[in-house]
C-alpha cells in the first residue's frame, strides 16, 4: 500500500450535503442561501452567501477534530 493511500485511511472523513439556493433580500438584489446538514448526525446550519459557507465548513470539520 502506498503511503498517501494509508495517511487517507486514518484521516477522519466528512459528509455534508449542501442546499443551495438564490434568494432575493432587496429589489434586484439576490443572495445566494443555503443548508449544510451532516449526513452522520443529520445536524443542519443555515447560511447566507459563499463565504459564509466555507467558514461554516471549515468551523465544522474543526470542531470535530477538537472533540478527538
Amino acid at each position: 500500500m502506498e503511503k498517501q493511500e494509508k495517511e487517507t485511511r486514518n484521516t477522519p472523513a466528512h459528509l455534508f450535503t449542501i442546499r443551495v439556493w438564490s434568494e432575493e433580500i432587496e429589489d434586484g438584489i439576490r443572495e445566494w442561501r443555503g443548508k449544510v446538514q451532516n449526513v452522520s448526525t443529520e445536524e443542519g446550519h443555515y447560511f447566507h452567501g459563499w463565504n459564509a459557507l466555507i467558514e461554516l465548513l471549515h468551523r465544522l470539520v474543526s470542531e470535530d477534530q477538537l472533540e478527538e
